[in-house]
Order: structure tokens, then sequence, then C-alpha cells
């Protein structure tokens, strides 16, 4: 994103990192550590053999990943009011992700949840995806977006690890299924061309719960949540 400025908040910046069976982007947890107060790094089984440097700053605190993966970066944050932003070592990030994604949290006075990979169902059983490789003009409304590229303000929106199910949930969907239960705005961020870059994952299939069921039967029929942008 072009002319964002350095960030400044006064409110706590936390970024919950899931690693992803490699330690990704090397630079990833240094760029994190000039624009955040907290680093949560979450580690799969077996998927750290040896700890960067960076991991050993005061700022950054290391938990065990719980099962369904990226779902772990929602745990232990009841109380917490400050932004969230939850990364993932499968994708790409730029220098500016931390205060473009900030910022556009702010465009909606923390009403809504923004991220980059996302997309809206279409009536019949369609369904237009906004990957987040590609140019985006302007922020879009979704029905679901990517959890491993997202913010929000914890003081104003609570997403807790229960809200993504056992495990095995394709976690873009069960965040979808939540924000319409919740009825809380979820934007795709406008953006130029490989902003961002998501490595796609396969998820397993998990048993539903009946209210999951029914979320998914409606889903042609999902509302855009209007959050209003103020500038």
């Amino acid at each position: 994103m072009a002319n964002i400025i350095p960030l400044v908040s006064s409110e706590t910046i936390t970024a919950s990192v899931v690693l992803n069976n490699d330690l990704g982007d090397p630079q990833l947890g240094p760029r994190l550590l000039e624009n955040c107060d907290l680093v949560r790094v979450f580690i799969q089984r077996d998927s750290l053999v040896q700890a960067p440097d960076w991991m050993d700053d005061e700022r950054v605190s290391l938990h065990p990943c719980v099962r369904g993966g990226t779902a772990s970066a929602f745990l232990n944050l009841h109380g917490y009011t400050g932004y969230h932003l939850v990364l993932s070592t499968a994708c790409q990030y730029p220098d500016d992700y931390v205060p473009a994604m900030i910022a556009a949290v702010g465009r909606y006075r923390h009403s809504a949840v923004v991220g980059t990979k996302g997309g809206f169902h279409l009536a019949p059983r369609g369904f237009r995806l906004l990957p987040a490789d590609e140019p985006l003009a302007r922020d879009m409304p979704v029905h679901e977006l990517d959890p491993r590229s997202i913010a929000y303000h914890a003081g104003t929106i609570l997403i807790g690890r229960e809200a993504f199910g056992p495990g095995g949930w394709n976690l873009s969907e069960t965040l979808g299924c939540w924000a319409q239960q919740e009825r809380v705005p979820l934007v795709s961020c406008a953006r130029p061309a490989h902003w961002v870059t998501i490595r796609e994952e396969s998820h397993p299939v998990a048993q539903d719960t009946d209210q999951r069921v029914t979320a998914r039967e409606q889903r042609e029929h999902w509302s855009l949540f209007n959050a209003g942008i103020y500038r």
C-alpha cells in the first residue's frame, strides 16, 4: 500500500504469528518488533528446531499450537483491548504491513475485521474470491476472510478460539460463520498486486455443529455488514 504514514499508536499492538512447519520470511520477526509491543509465537509440534535470535526479545512469548493451527492465535485474549494482528509463516508480508493494517482498522473506527484474502457468496451457490496477491482498488465488504492475514481492535471485537470449532475447519469459512452470527463486518482491504502472498493449505473435514450447518446452508443469503468508512 502506498503513502502509509509511519505507525504512531498510543494503544498496545500485538501480533500473533503461527509457525507453519517453517520460519518463513527471516525478516518477519524483526519487522514485527519494529512496529508491535508484543509478539506471540505459536509453534506447531516439531516445527521449530532452533529459535532465531529475534525470539529472545523480551516482548516475544512462545506458545504451543492447539488443534486447529491458525485458530491458536485467538487463545487467551480475554481482557485485552488493543490492536491484534494474526499472521502465519505460510505468508509473505510487506514492510508496511503493520501500519497499513492498523490504518485500515482505524478507517472503520475499530468496528470491522480487516484483511486481504477474502470473498463473498453469490446466489445460487456461487463464490467470488478476492486473492491476497491480486490488486484491489478499494476496500470491499466480504463474507469470508482468511484469518492468516487479518487485523482488528480487541477492545471492540472479541474473537475467541471457540469461534473456530474443534479443529479441521476451513478457517475462512468459519470466520465468516462467526461474523454472521455476531453481525461483525469483514473487509478485504485495498492493495496493490502481490502486497501479501498466502500459501494455500488443505483443510481436513470436521464434524459440523447444527449451528454451522444452518449457517452454511444460508450462505447465499449472508449479509454484507456495512461498517462505514471514517476518514
